[in-house]
């Protein structure tokens, strides 16, 4: 016969048989495997929801950028020379006037405005100090060190740093003559594609002898087969630029010089236009009463635009 005692400390009736064994419950824990599983689980989910999120961003550039594709068929039709005109406007000032080839005081600070147009390039130095800078280059190489934008830039240093290249067609250049002399630097060679020059150069009083600086003539643009329009204009300097700059005469169709503050030698304008020969457009704008001489006699046959003015200084 079994015997039992009482054992009030845990308020059981525990056998005192020795085969009897008592044993208490304990946790069940979670197995290894289901752990596993459940961060697989959970890494699937967040992998499902990153890609879906990557997805809708996806679609939502492709219809952006279709968007723009209905924007730019028009505007590549658009000439460059209509696009320019864009540009050189858009950067204006918002003031009551506007003073050609200068702009009003603002703050003596200096950017970079870098814009691409097809396969010309604007870049334009805007110095909105008393005596501003305002230049642009345009070219068809892309300048891959700088992205469209405002970036700040030391003033005039600029221009002696770009990478001119061979394949440039188009340069302009308006503002104080501290940044076309880089320019006039290069030897003749360089621009064996440029067809256009435009350079409208704003001094103050004190005007710079170019006569002086270069002796022999500048010779960047004198070896370049394709430049038929040249655009000279400003009152920088003491000499006529017309006079210093050896430019291929035989072969330019377009000549527009204007002078708006010093008294330039006519005789310059003559000399040059003796050996233009294939003139179609000419544009002459001086700053004196008398103009050319009355036995000055030049034939150009193949002229067929031709504007001359006079004004008082």
């Amino acid at each position: 016969m079994s015997r039992f005692v009482s054992n009030s400390r845990y308020g059981l009736n525990q056998a005192t048989s020795p085969s009897f064994k008592c044993e208490y419950p304990k946790p069940r824990p979670r197995s290894l495997e289901s752990q596993i599983t459940g961060l697989k689980e959970q890494r699937a989910c967040d992998s499902e929801a990153q890609i879906f999120a990557l997805t809708r961003q996806k679609y939502a550039k492709l219809v952006e950028i279709a968007s723009f594709r209905n924007i730019l068929p028009p505007v590549r039709r658009v000439p460059l020379e209509i696009l320019s005109v864009i540009f050189e406007l858009a950067y204006l000032p918002k003031m009551e006037f506007f003073i050609p080839g200068a702009t009003s005081s603002c703050t003596p600070t200096s950017f970079l405005l870098f814009v691409r147009l097809r396969k010309m390039s604007l870049v334009r130095l805007l110095d909105f100090q008393p005596r501003s800078a305002l230049s642009i280059i345009g070219i068809t190489k892309p300048w891959p060190e700088l992205e469209s934008g405002l970036i700040g830039v030391e003033a005039f240093y600029w221009m002696s740093n770009f990478a001119f290249s061979r394949s440039d067609s188009i340069i302009g250049c308006s503002g104080i003559s501290q940044i076309v002399f880089p320019l006039f630097r290069l030897p003749c060679s360089t621009f064996i594609q440029l067809e256009r020059v435009a350079l409208a150069i704003f001094d103050g009083d004190d005007g710079v002898n170019l006569g002086y600086l270069y002796p022999n003539k500048i010779q960047t643009f004198f070896k370049s087969p394709r430049l038929y329009h040249v655009n000279i204009q400003g009152n920088a300097f003491t000499t006529s630029l017309l006079e210093v700059l050896a430019l291929p005469t035989a072969q330019l169709t377009s000549l527009i010089v204007a002078s708006i503050s010093l008294v330039p030698d006519p005789a310059a304008y003559a000399n040059t236009l003796y050996a233009c020969n294939g003139l179609i457009n000419l544009e002459i704008d001086l700053p004196v009463d008398d103009g050319f001489s009355a036995n000055l006699s030049i034939l150009l046959s193949a002229l067929k635009t031709l504007k001359i003015s006079c004004h008082k200084v």
